[in-house]
Parts: structure tokens; sequence; C-alpha cells
């Protein structure tokens, strides 16, 4: 009886010792797509900037080659891009909602 006892107390503890990290977790999400011109051709190296609506915190990228962006590790909420490239004027795509645990796959600028 001392035994179960212990082992229960034992499981108890180690879950309370686990429990405050996974409350303390944070949920995120993340946004990538491919910067092209009206005919479809990437655009290598155009200066991408995400902007959270609620705290106007930034976040700069450039294209790749394939003109390809990737932003990580985004808080959820509400964001602007702005896309400028030289010889190109600037592209904007308002009020993107990312959900917690969402990764959009392209947003095609």
């Amino acid at each position: 009886m001392k035994r179960l006892l212990a082992w229960h107390l034992l499981f108890f503890i180690t879950f309370l010792l686990a429990a405050p990290a996974r409350l303390l977790a944070q949920a995120t999400t993340s946004l990538g797509g491919r910067v092209t011109d009206a005919s479809g051709a990437v655009i290598p190296s155009a200066s991408v900037k995400l902007t959270s609506v609620a705290t106007g915190a930034t976040r700069l990228n450039t294209t790749s080659a394939s003109g390809e962006y990737q932003f990580s590790q985004l808080a959820p909420g509400r964001y602007t891009l702005d896309v400028t490239a030289p010889g190109f004027g600037t592209a904007e795509k308002t009020n993107m909602d990312l959900l917690a645990y969402q990764q959009i796959g392209r947003a095609h600028v």
C-alpha cells in the first residue's frame, strides 16, 4: 500500500512540475509566399515587411532567388504585408488574420 501511495505521489509531483511548461507555451503561426510580377515572373531580392496591426511591431525579410519569403514564430493576430522592389511599385495586403497554429502556405503578392 505504501508503495502504491509513493507512486501516486511521484506521479502527482511530476504532473505539477510539468504543468507550468504547458501553461507558459505560446501559440505561434507563420506566413510564407512568393512575390511575382503581373506576368507571373518571380521577383528576387524584393523587400518584404510584415507589420502587426495590434502592436505596430515589424519583421523584415528579402525574397530569395525564387521570389519566396518566410516569416516564422509569429504571434497570432492581424497583419499587414508590404512588398517593394526596384523598378516596381509597392504592393500591400492588409487585414490578414493569422490564427494560432495556422501555417499559411502562400500569400502571393
